[in-house]
């Protein structure tokens, strides 16, 4: 093996001041994307991958040393808020790191409910134009 990635440190995947994306997995280049959007916009985004979803392994420095910089945090997640992370991780850097945030910790997640049709799924799957919504309002929230 030539290298070694700690799974226990997030990687900052996109530097950035105004505020702060925290995602992982598939959503990660995504949200990457989604960065060059906003910053024609006059907003810049710090995206960080967090590489592990183990509760105890969850890099809190890393995060908290990026809301400390930008005041505001949006989680995003392909899961439902019902079985994914999204709001433990929200209510952890509230409970660690209040005294930073600006804006309320936001959540952007798949829905909780069941397609019942294949036209009807893309209404249930995590859309880019709700996470640029949601770092758009927290970034202006914050001013």
């Amino acid at each position: 093996m030539d290298y070694f990635i700690s799974m226990a440190k997030a990687r900052i995947a996109e530097v950035g001041e105004d505020m702060t994306l925290v995602t992982y997995g598939s959503a990660v280049g995504r949200c990457q994307d989604l960065t060059k959007i906003l910053a024609n916009d006059g907003i810049f985004v710090e995206v960080i991958d967090l590489r592990s979803l183990d509760s105890p392994s969850i890099d809190y420095y890393t995060i908290g040393k990026s809301i400390q910089k930008t005041g505001a945090v949006v989680i995003v997640e392909e899961a439902t808020a019902s079985q994914g992370i999204c709001k433990t991780i929200a209510a952890n850097i509230t409970e660690k790191f209040f005294s930073s945030l600006q804006s309320p910790v936001i959540c952007i997640t798949g829905k909780d409910v069941n397609p019942v049709s294949q036209a009807l799924e893309v209404l249930t799957t995590l859309q880019d134009q709700e996470i640029l919504e949601a770092v758009t309002s927290a970034a202006r929230r914050k001013k």
